[in-house]
């Protein structure tokens, strides 16, 4: 407690006039001086961005607020002001509140961190993004999308069909695209994939189906009833494909998820959920259990694993949008609980998907570093995570 009342004794808390901005300053004798700002858009995200006093950005806007000078001891002076310095206000009790536990959140996370040992880096690229990735039935292959974008919530672009060898980690192009899905078949032999027709980056919009060989060859462009699909998996026995359709207008067939035989026939409506489109569009996507059930709902980009009378789903907890921070998790749906994956290859990570090796023991990762600088996921990479079980 006193170790607390020493610590807020030495902070200023300024805030801008438009309420965008909160300015701590940090000083403690034979201590250098430590200012850094809070940015936050909305009351859903407050995003850390670590600036030096010496900063030029800062130096323009805010120099003179690391300038305020203390008048005694163990008081905390929360102000309002304009840029020129020329409005002064207090602010309320609650919200100087929220600004000491903002503070004091930001000095206990200013610890080391450190990577997993069992993370594994596969795929890196300053200049493009790698996501949804498939691991190959057999073990020895990584399909995934690849896009020329270095920032990962604008992926809704669509992506180009690449594979890698793990064995030799070989590189091979395969389709154009772009697409914005992809699932691999259960004996490997097979690839569904959905094009991605729209031009917004930061939200899915879908298009065509077909189906390819691993090889890159187009055998099929599967005609739907509605020409929009956003998310599309194989049967457990390899003979149909479920997916996720909709159009831009009403035609007269619902949207949701539908059933249909690799070779274009016998299509039928599973299950309606118009409802949940919104949240296709941002990457919701399902999975389907060992009997063909549908798996939907608060997982992003969710896998499932049975694994000793259990069944477990890999998820991601949010979309990737900017300003916000995607976390992996593990929920045992045997149990109803939730486990904790150490897979972050950065302290502040956002991931895109993960999927399960053949044998359950490893995760195929797209995952970006978070920049807190820009309030941006940047690039997403490719990580594999051995030992998940340890």
């Amino acid at each position: 407690m006193e170790l607390l009342i020493l610590i807020l004794s030495y902070i200023n808390v300024f805030i801008t006039n438009d309420s965008s901005t909160i300015i701590f300053e940090y000083n403690l004798k034979n201590v250098k001086k430590i200012s850094f700002v809070y940015n936050y858009k909305n009351e859903d995200y407050i995003i850390a961005v670590i600036k030096n006093i010496f900063d030029k950005e800062l130096k323009d806007k805010f120099v003179w607020m690391t300038k305020q000078k203390w008048e005694g001891e163990g008081n905390l002076k929360v102000f309002v002001k304009n840029y020129d310095g020329n409005k002064e206000e207090k602010v309320s009790e609650y919200f100087k509140h929220i600004c000491v536990i903002l503070f004091i959140s930001f000095l206990f996370s200013c610890e080391k961190f450190k990577r997993n040992p069992y993370l594994e880096l596969l795929l890196k690229d300053n200049r493009n993004c790698f996501f949804n990735p498939v691991w190959s039935p057999d073990g020895k292959n990584i399909y995934y999308l690849s896009t020329n974008i270095s920032y990962g919530p604008e992926i809704g672009m669509g992506g180009e069909l690449w594979k890698i060898n793990l064995d030799t980690r070989e590189k091979k192009f395969l389709l154009k695209g772009p697409f914005c899905a992809l699932a691999i078949s259960p004996y490997g032999d097979l690839l569904a994939l959905s094009y991605e027709t729209g031009n917004d980056g930061m939200i899915w919009e879908g298009g065509p189906l077909i189906l390819a060989d691993t090889a890159g060859n187009i055998l099929d462009t599967i005609s739907t009833s509605l020409p929009l699909i956003l998310d599309v998996e194989f049967s457990s026995d390899g003979s149909k494909l479920y997916y996720y359709a909709y159009n831009t207008i009403d035609v007269g067939h619902p949207f949701g998820f539908y059933r249909i035989n690799i070779d274009g026939s016998e299509e039928e409506l599973i299950e309606r959920a118009g409802e949940i489109l919104d949240f296709m569009k941002l990457g919701l996507n399902f999975d389907l259990d060992k009997n063909d059930s549908l798996i939907y709902g608060n997982f992003y980009h969710p896998q499932i694993l049975y694994r000793e009378n259990n069944k477990y789903i890999i998820f991601c907890t949010k979309p990737l949008l900017p300003d916000s921070l995607s976390e992996l998790k593990l929920f045992n749906a045997s149990s109803h609980k939730f486990c904790h994956i150490d897979a972050s290859p950065y302290k502040y990570s956002s991931f895109q998907s993960a999927y399960f090796s053949p044998d359950g023991e490893k995760l195929i990762i797209s995952v970006g570093e978070f920049s807190t600088y820009a309030a941006c996921t940047e690039n997403l990479e490719l990580w594999i995570l051995h030992k998940i079980w340890r």
